[in-house]
């Protein structure tokens, strides 16, 4: 399957990482630049579909699966 892949330069391979680092999912730090992504802008939207009870019952799971990893990281 990968033979089929065409071959890609060290210059187009490196575009490619760079832009898979950089992505919205990817990113390690937001700057005012990954804000202003359309990729972005994408996912906050993404985050508030559906009816309001869902909204809220996903961001509350989110935030006990964050709390759960951050209580057993500090104790």
């Amino acid at each position: 399957m990968c033979s089929q892949l065409p071959k890609m330069t060290a210059e187009e391979q490196e575009a490619d990482m760079e832009e898979w680092v950089n992505h919205p999912l990817n990113c390690k730090e937001l700057t005012p630049e990954m804000l202003e992504r359309p990729e972005y802008q994408a996912l906050i939207q993404m985050a508030y579909e559906g009816e309001p009870i869902e909204v809220q019952n996903n961001f509350k799971t989110h935030a006990y699966e964050h709390l759960g990893k951050l209580l057993l990281k500090t104790s």
